[in-house]
């Protein structure tokens, strides 16, 4: 029978065995005290000293898994102080930790994809596992992984040695892979909560949030204004970077799980938020920035003037307006560069005019050669100022040279106009500058829930960048939050969404606290290359493309999908840069 001793732990005397530590005992009574290297197989080492304690009597602090209770002693497991030394033990420890909790690329992406995991399957030849990595946080990879501007590649370490892997045309090809077969991978649909929810907008950031509440057993209906779902990946990308079917059929899967769409209905007009905000459990607004920015130029109004927004839609729509032979695009960014490249499909001359440098171009770089090696032609540091025409319809543009000033806010130097002009003739000019969110339901008692629902001087919805609640049981996301951005962007928002409305629905805490992340820096461009100078280059390996001839005058996807020997051999080069143990680390 062991011996029986009395001690005081937080002030209160108790009685325990004399053989045991002091964290043995404190656990006995239910006091939780944090440790790194205690494992009970092992004998107590007390190295970490994460568990330290103060006793009464001693100097400094012990560490509660090395110490044995002894009769009579006064330990103090909750204190400022034992606070204080436990974060300064975590962060000795820390400071000699060199490494990646999560890989960069994961953190880069916006949706926090588990990209070395899913990378690491397909060169294995793991597809199929690589797909349902994927879609734990990412429900549309057919789509995203032909558009996504690939946010991940830019902090890919692989680019130290040589270049980035591959990950955006990886991710696509296991999806695809997937499309070739009967079998695809759904999230396993919960019982039935007898929860309803109501989304507004079917677009990337409104189908991601339904198929993940749908599949936690809710009841899920979403307002789609236009004809068919999709958003800008329907209405604003072109055919030949993201064709149709293959949107099509993804949405098809993701609905298999119970999500029920409901088209041709306006927010504002068919449905309002009052009503919809009582009628449903739980409210998220998911629409999308699809009103284009006016011209801003003389005599804009003109027939044969164009918004980049308008004209996409119009031609998703197969209701493209005739162009003319002579089309010049204004603005730099993929909205501009989708334009030129649909225009020159009709058999266009197009010229793209931009008022800054080549250096200063938002559109991805990969883009633009593509644009130019179709026959784009590109003119910088010039801005049309006014439209001439003849009948009422335009035939010449007026066009100011421009010279580049002071950086402005966005760290890009600033375009001013030096009064030279000059003119030129073209049958049609296209304005892609920016797109804008019709907040024209806002305000209307309609749509008043009895809750403050913001919005900034922008129009995008005050709601938490955190859990996406915007006031009441309504949430907001996507572009209706941060304005025009991109579809990754949006699904990461949309799954941020779901994941606190279920939560909301459960009556539980919609906020979660992050994990704590380890990084060897926080941009790869602060790494020393010479850290990887024993890895082995080899180069990137690039999907096919339709050649620039083939192009024309049709809308055949231009990128090809890795064949799988060439997918495996693009994902070994992969440098695993994330733990492998950051699931289950302690010092995590």
């Amino acid at each position: 029978m062991d011996t029986m001793i009395k001690i005081k732990l937080n002030n209160k005397e108790i009685s325990c065995p004399a053989d045991r530590t002091i964290l043995e005992v404190a656990r006995d009574h239910g006091i939780s005290i944090p440790t790194l290297c205690n494992v009970p197989e092992l004998n107590a080492y007390g190295s970490c000293w994460v568990c330290s304690v103060k006793v009464e009597g001693v100097k400094g602090f012990v560490t509660s898994c090395g110490t044995k209770v002894r009769e009579g002693m006064s330990v103090i497991t909750d204190s400022p102080d034992v606070h204080k030394a436990r974060r300064t033990a975590l962060e000795l420890l820390l400071s000699n930790h060199y490494a990646d909790c999560d890989a960069p690329c994961k953190i880069a992406c916006p949706d926090h994809v588990d990209i070395q995991t899913y990378v690491s399957l397909i060169a294995n030849g793991q597809y199929r596992e690589a797909v349902e990595v994927i879609k734990r946080d990412l429900p549309l990879p057919m789509s995203v992984g032909r558009i996504c501007p690939a946010f991940c590649e830019k902090e890919c370490r692989r680019m130290l040695v040589d270049d980035p892997v591959a990950i955006r045309q990886l991710k696509r090809c296991a999806a695809d892979l997937e499309l070739e077969t009967d079998e695809y991978y759904l999230q396993e649909r919960k019982a039935d909560t007898g929860k309803r929810i109501a989304i507004i907008g079917a677009g990337p950031a409104g189908l991601t949030c339904g198929y993940f509440l749908s599949s936690e057993g809710h009841e899920v209906d979403i307002f789609e204004s236009a004809p068919q779902a999709g958003g800008w990946l329907r209405y604003g990308i072109p055919e030949y970077r993201l064709p149709k079917r293959v949107l099509d059929r993804e949405i098809e899967i993701m609905c298999r799980n119970g999500m029920n769409i409901i088209y041709n209905t306006k927010m504002g007009k068919d449905v309002f938020l009052k009503d919809l905000s009582k009628d449903y459990d739980a409210v998220f607004v998911g629409i999308g920035a699809q009103l284009p920015s006016p011209m801003r130029a003389r005599n804009a109004d003109i027939e044969g003037c164009l918004l980049g927004v308008d004209y996409l839609r119009a031609v998703a729509l197969d209701e493209a307006p005739d162009i003319g032979r002579k089309v010049a695009i204004v603005g730099a960014g993929d909205v501009a560069i989708d334009c030129a490249r649909t225009a020159l499909r009709t058999g266009a001359d197009v010229t793209l005019l931009y008022r800054r440098t080549r250096n200063e171009m938002p559109a991805e770089t990969y883009e633009v050669e593509a644009a130019e090696k179709e026959g784009v032609k590109l003119e910088f540091l010039v801005n049309p100022v006014e439209m001439r025409g003849k009948n009422g319809h335009l035939d010449t543009v007026v066009i100011e040279k421009m010279k580049l000033g002071e950086p402005d806010e966005s760290g890009r130097r600033r375009p001013e106009a030096t009064g030279e002009t000059y003119q030129e003739p073209f049958d049609t000019i296209i304005a892609a500058i920016s797109q804008t969110i019709d907040v024209s339901w806002h305000g209307d008692k309609r749509n008043d829930i009895g809750n403050e629902l913001l919005l900034s001087t922008r129009d995008t919805a005050l709601s938490d960048e955190v859990t996406m609640h915007w006031n009441g049981n309504v949430f907001a996301g996507g572009d209706f939050r941060v304005g025009p951005a991109t579809a990754i962007e949006a699904v990461a928002d949309g799954k941020i969404a779901a994941r606190s409305i279920d939560r909301f629905l459960r009556g539980e805490i919609m906020e979660t606290k992050p994990l704590f992340n380890s990084r060897k820096a926080d941009k790869t461009r602060d790494m020393d290359p010479a850290e990887f100078a024993h890895i082995q280059k080899a180069v990137r390996l690039k999907a096919e493309e339709l050649l620039a001839a083939e192009r024309k005058n049709n809308s055949e996807e231009v990128e090809k999908i890795f064949h799988r020997d060439r997918a495996q051999e693009e994902a070994a080069r992969c440098l695993e840069c994330g733990c492998q143990v950051n699931t289950s680390c302690f010092l995590r």
